[in-house]
C-alpha cells in the first residue's frame, strides 16, 4: 500500500536508532512521522509487565507501525574496526591501541567505554563516525520500507 510522504522528527528517529536498550521497543508511524515508544523497559513487577505487554500489543500490531531495530552489538562492533581502519594520525597512538584491544575484550561494551571515557576527542570522532552509519542505516531502512519523507534529513 502507498503511503503519502509524512513528517519525520529526525532526532526521534535517530534516537531510536542509537538506542542500545534491547527492551526499548520503538516503533515509526506511517502516518504521523512520529516515533512511537511500545514499552518502557527496565525491571517491571508481574503485573506491570502484564499491564505494559497488552499497551505494547496494541503499538506492535497497528499495521501503520514500522518497527525500528537498532544495530546490534556486532553491527557497532564492526563499524569500530571500520573506524579505526581509517587510521587517526590526530589521536593519541596509545589510546587507539588501547581501543583496538577493548574491541576484542570479554565485554566490549565496558572496555570501549572505559577508553572513551578517558579520551574526549577520540570519543567525539567515534560517536560522529558511528552517527553517520546510523544516518545511513536510516535511509537504507525507510527506503526499504517504501517511506516518503516531506523534508529530507538534515544530516543530508
Amino acid at each position: 500500500m502507498k503511503h503519502k510522504p509524512i513528517k519525520i522528527d529526525w532526532d526521534q528517529l535517530e534516537e531510536a536508532f542509537s538506542n542500545p536498550q534491547e527492551e526499548a521497543e520503538a516503533y515509526l508511524d506511517r502516518v504521523t512521522g512520529r516515533v512511537v515508544l511500545g514499552g518502557e523497559g527496565g525491571d517491571l513487577s508481574e503485573d506491570d509487565d502484564d499491564v505494559l505487554g497488552r499497551a505494547g500489543a496494541s503499538v506492535r500490531e497497528n499495521p501503520t507501525h514500522l518497527p525500528i531495530h537498532p544495530p546490534d552489538l556486532d553491527v557497532k562492533i564492526d563499524w569500530l574496526r571500520a573506524f579505526l581502519a581509517q587510521g587517526h594520525e590526530d589521536q593519541d597512538p596509545a589510546a587507539l591501541a588501547a581501543l583496538v584491544e577493548a574491541v576484542d575484550a570479554e565485554d566490549p561494551v565496558q572496555e570501549i567505554a572505559e577508553v572513551l571515557k578517558g579520551h574526549p576527542t577520540l570519543r567525539d570522532a567515534w560517536y560522529l563516525f558511528r552517527s553517520e552509519r546510523i544516518q545511513e542505516l536510516i535511509a537504507e531502512w525507510l527506503e526499504a520500507h517504501g517511506v516518503s519523507v516531506v523534508e529530507p534529513p538534515p544530516w543530508g
